[in-house]
């Protein structure tokens, strides 16, 4: 029995189960503690969180940089600061070239397969 779906298409977008997208996602983990799936995104070179009782997905791997210049920090500080959807290209694939796998080692330690 399907109780709900993640993702729309394919690619590569966080947000709304509905809206988000995946590139051939290859594994998943459930987290109990925190109700959330962890998803390995293999085309994508990525690992993805899916919060279920929000319904959002977001990628915790690669993590991308936020900008350190003065005017972010105002911005932010004012609650004005809107942050650029980080897309696939902003990190280099290699890091993880095919992530097939995942398995929880530890409580807080998840350890991605990489299938190379």
């Amino acid at each position: 029995m399907i109780l709900d779906y993640i993702g729309s298409s394919l690619g590569y977008e966080d947000g709304k189960f509905e809206s988000a997208k995946f590139l051939r996602p290859a594994s998943s983990f459930y987290h109990a503690a925190e109700d959330c799936q962890f998803i390995v995104d293999s085309e994508n070179h990525a690992v993805r969180k899916a919060d279920l009782g929000r319904r959002t997905l977001q990628t915790v791997y690669p993590v991308f940089n936020k900008s350190n210049d003065i005017w972010s920090w105002i911005t932010d500080k004012l609650g004005m600061r809107k942050e650029a959807t980080p897309t696939i290209q902003d990190f280099h694939a290699d890091s993880m070239p095919l992530p097939w796998h995942l398995i929880q080692i530890l409580e807080d330690t998840l350890l991605v397969v990489d299938r190379r």
